[in-house]
C-alpha cells in the first residue's frame, strides 16, 4: 500500500439539505458508509483531505483507511472503497461521497480505464480502428486494483479484432464476457470488395 489512503471522518447525527449546506460552509461534505453487514453511518469529511489521500494513479480506485471519530467514542478504523462521488456540475468539486466497507484480503470488482497502445498494422494498410470499451471491470484485492488495462494493438490487421480473452490486466482478473470485443480494424472498402471478388 502506498502512502495514500488515510483520511479522518466524523460521524454526524443530522441529515438533510440544510445540514449539507452547513457542512459545506465549514469546508466539509456529507458522506455515508455502508456494507459488510455493518450499520449505515452518516459522516462528514474534508474534500481537501480526501483528495490529498487519493492516489493520483488509481483515482477513485484508491483503498482508503478511514479513522472514524465520534464524540464520546473511541476512534475506529475501517478499510473502504468509494462507490459513488457526486460532483458540482460546474465547479466539479466533491459534494457527496459513498464509502463501502471492504476486507483488504478479499477481492472487489472495480472499473478501470482502457488504454490502447500502438498503431495497428491494419491501419497502416489503410484500415480504420474502431474501439468499443473505455472501461472494463476487474476483480482484485482493494490494494491491487490496476491503474488501467493496457491493450497493445500494433499487431491487429485489417478485418481482425481483439477480444477480452486476448488481454490480461497487470493484477487481478477481468470480469467481462470473454468474446466481447475491445477493438476491430475495419478493412478499407475497396480492399474488402477486392477480396470478396477473389472469393467468388
Amino acid at each position: 500500500m502506498s502512502e495514500y489512503g488515510s483520511v479522518n471522518v466524523s460521524v454526524r447525527h443530522k441529515t438533510g439539505k440544510g445540514v449539507a449546506r452547513t457542512l459545506r460552509r465549514e469546508g466539509l461534505v456529507p458522506a455515508v458508509l455502508y456494507g459488510a453487514g455493518g450499520d449505515n453511518l452518516s459522516l462528514s469529511v474534508s474534500p481537501h483531505a480526501l483528495m490529498k489521500a487519493t492516489d493520483p494513479a488509481r483515482s477513485w480506485n484508491t483503498m482508503y483507511t478511514l479513522t472514524i471519530k465520534e464524540e464520546g467514542q473511541a476512534d475506529k478504523t475501517q478499510a473502504v472503497v468509494v462507490t459513488d462521488v457526486q460532483l458540482h456540475p460546474i465547479r466539479r468539486e466533491v459534494e457527496h461521497i459513498d464509502f463501502m466497507r471492504v476486507d483488504p484480503e478479499a477481492e472487489v470488482i472495480r472499473k478501470i480505464p482502457v488504454r490502447f497502445e500502438g498503431r495497428p498494422v491494419g491501419v497502416v494498410k489503410g484500415g480504420k480502428l474502431k474501439t468499443f470499451r473505455r472501461t472494463v471491470r476487474v476483480s482484485s484485492k482493494p490494494t491491487e486494483v490496476p491503474t488501467e488495462l493496457l491493450v497493445e494493438i500494433s499487431g491487429v490487421d485489417a478485418g481482425e479484432s481483439l477480444r477480452m480473452k486476448d488481454v490480461q490486466p497487470a493484477t487481478g482478473r477481468l470480469v467481462e464476457p470473454e468474446e466481447a470485443r475491445l477493438c476491430v480494424v475495419e478493412m478499407p472498402k475497396a480492399k474488402k470488395e477486392d477480396e470478396e471478388e477473389k472469393g467468388k
